[in-house]
């Protein structure tokens, strides 16, 4: 967690300054990527499984996709009717 906390106040200023607005997109996606880093050396150190981890996240993901998908034409015919139906 530190070492996103001290990477998101070192590259978003930067990448401000150097980018402009899009510099912080490009911060944020460089900073979500260094995920990549931790995994691979905590793997190093205790036995990760990975897939173990991600399968149910991300087949719920799925699920809630395909359900959302074929009942949006129901519930978001229009920006009148998704402000309302609450």
């Amino acid at each position: 967690m530190v070492f996103w906390t001290i990477l998101t106040w070192v590259l978003t200023p930067l990448a401000i300054y150097l980018l402009g607005f899009n510099g912080v997109a490009i911060a944020s996606a460089v900073i979500s990527m260094s995920v990549v880093f931790v995994v691979y050396f905590v793997k190093r150190y205790i036995e990760l499984k990975l897939f173990k981890i991600i399968f149910y996240p991300f087949l719920s993901t799925i699920l809630m996709g395909i359900i959302i998908y074929i009942l949006s034409p129901i519930f978001a015919t229009n920006l009148l009717g998704v402000v309302f139906i609450m």
